[in-house]
């Protein structure tokens, strides 16, 4: 049997498994979260995902994601390394674009993209809404997730908080799956330019946003 700690999907809390590799696929005999560590009551997502980053390993492929934000909207930005930090973690292949360059890569070499933006006076970042519109094409033949930072206090919901598809959909003509919602920094937290405060609900936040990043990644189409 074999352990190995890791961050429950489920929850974002870093929890200890005991497994199993089986024909079949990973069997999940104990998790640290449960008490005994037998007595497991969860869907046992993490066995899912540890299955692919099996086939993964053994395929020698990697899903691509690309993460795209405005290079001066730093709340976002913060946000987005926050992300791409947790999917690394996951081993997928991950960019982080900024749409400030006009030149930014294109959506059609990955195979899910993240694209974030701060809202002010109402508006999202105008290199966001130049980005999606140039390559609005590509966008549409993708799986894709939107998240805001916005005036929004916790608890969040993913159910398009503050309607935030709606709304990109109509600026842009892109329609994201799913969207996420983050609260601004507090007053003069970026002051002269510093880097905004992370707090411990934002990166639990940010792992929720990865996993649901995860959750939509499509599966490599394999080449005749």
């Amino acid at each position: 049997m074999d352990h190995r700690r890791i961050t429950c999907p489920v929850t974002a809390h870093l929890a200890e498994i005991d497994f199993e590799r089986a024909p079949a696929g990973i069997v999940i005999d104990g998790c640290s979260h449960f008490e005994p560590r037998c007595a497991l009551d969860c869907s046992r997502e993490c066995a899912r995902r540890m299955d692919r980053r099996d086939r993964i390993v053994n395929d020698d492929r990697n899903e691509r994601v690309l993460v795209v934000v405005a290079g001066r909207d730093v709340r976002a930005t913060t946000i987005a390394e926050l992300v791409v930090e947790s999917l690394t973690r996951d081993h997928l292949m991950v960019d982080l674009a900024n749409a400030e360059l006009r030149a930014g890569p294109s959506p059609a070499d990955y195979e899910i993209v993240l694209i974030g933006s701060s809202i002010r006076f109402g508006r999202y970042a105008s290199s966001i809404i130049r980005y999606i519109t140039h390559h609005l094409d590509a966008l549409a033949a993708i799986p894709g997730v939107f998240f805001a930072v916005c005036d929004a206090s916790p608890p969040y919901s993913d159910d398009d908080p503050g309607g935030h598809i709606a709304r990109i959909t109509r600026a842009t003509g892109w329609s994201p799956i799913r969207s996420a919602t983050f609260a601004k920094a507090r007053r003069f937290a970026n002051w002269l330019g510093a880097r905004p405060t992370i707090s411990i609900a934002d990166r639990l936040r940010a792992r929720e946003l990865a996993a649901m990043v995860v959750d939509e990644v499509p599966p490599i189409r394999v080449q005749p």
